[in-house]
């Protein structure tokens, strides 16, 4: 049995489309994410994504007191994710698709395997949203840190990977152009 897509169903046209569209709207929303979390620069090295990572308790407490008055926009930050988490995933998952597509057979493998795993992201990226209310909510105790911590780790390894899927596809199809010409 060959293993397939998410997006089997739908013509290699539609796919692109929707690949497109889902592209043009990850990249727009997430530039409204960066502009609405630039404040977030002064307090977390790395945004809001430090807060995503915590690791322990007394980190997750440092760096809620560390936002001090930028909280609301931390919070504001966390509720828009949850629209974009409904966008990068799929964005990602149609890229994995259609370029499992355009490969050989191990390449296309791991691609339709990608169009589906970093579809997880999503619900991870979701757990992780949740986490960081409760801690914004000064609830920096167990198990909060911890679970935002791992699923954002898992989320992070599902984007790398994909991204690391798509680089492979790409250059499996640029080779195999190369030696058809």
């Amino acid at each position: 049995m060959t293993q397939r897509s998410p997006y089997d169903a739908l013509s290699t046209a539609r796919q692109r489309l929707l690949c497109v569209v889902f592209i043009a709207l990850t990249l727009v929303y997430g530039q409204l994410l960066k502009r609405q979390g630039e404040p977030l620069m002064a307090a977390l090295p790395h945004g809001i994504v430090s807060l995503e990572l915590p690791g322990t308790p007394a980190v997750a407490q440092q760096m809620i007191t560390s936002l001090g008055a930028l909280a609301p926009v931390a919070r504001r930050q966390v509720q828009l994710d949850f629209g974009y988490l409904l966008l990068y995933p799929v964005a990602f998952s149609l890229v994995c698709a259609l370029l499992a597509e355009r490969n050989g057979p191990g390449l296309a493998r791991f691609g339709r395997l990608m169009s589906w795993a970093v579809l997880l992201a999503a619900p991870l990226d979701a757990i992780e949203n949740v986490a960081l209310l409760q801690m914004l909510d000064g609830q920096t105790q167990a198990p909060w840190p911890q679970l935002s911590t791992v699923c954002a780790t898992l989320k992070f390894s599902l984007l790398i990977a994909a991204a690391g899927q798509t680089v492979l596809g790409l250059l499996g199809m640029v080779l195999a152009r190369r030696r058809r010409g």
